[in-house]
């Protein structure tokens, strides 16, 4: 499994991590510190940037698997993709659902909760409506 995240419930201070001997075969290491939240990401060559929930209970960001991407949510992956944008990946404000774009193919599609809309050119910025209910992009 390419994703890992970690929770430790304890407050975490901020300090800078002891240097760490990368083996030959060891994907490097990026760590992601919030209040009460540490998530240890691993990744080989695809640049992950991880995305915190507003309530800092979850955790989501995209990966390489193979030659395909998948969204990882809670540790949980997604379907696999040609390619996902990273950093179209976004929270609800409740912190109860997710959504970002996904390319298949020459089609993008917006995925929400895991499930696909429809297919179009492109797909660009998501945002949820305050009430986290709706889905807002464009196409």
């Amino acid at each position: 499994m390419v994703g890992l995240a970690s929770w430790i419930t304890r407050d975490v201070e901020k300090q800078k991590p002891p240097a760490r001997k990368v083996e030959k075969e060891q994907a490097p290491v990026r760590k992601t510190v919030s209040a009460k939240f540490v998530a240890e990401i691993k990744y080989s060559s695809v640049a992950v940037w991880p995305k915190l929930s507003p309530d800092c209970r979850h955790i989501a960001y995209a990966t390489r698997v193979g030659d395909k991407q998948v969204a990882v949510v809670d540790r949980e992956e997604g379907e696999e993709y040609d390619e996902i944008m990273d950093s179209s990946i976004r929270f609800s404000p409740d912190s109860e659902r997710v959504a970002y774009a996904a390319r298949e193919g020459g089609k993008w599609v917006p995925v929400v909760d895991g499930k696909e809309g429809k297919e179009y050119d492109g797909v660009g910025a998501l945002t949820f409506s305050p009430d986290s209910k709706h889905v807002l992009y464009s196409v």
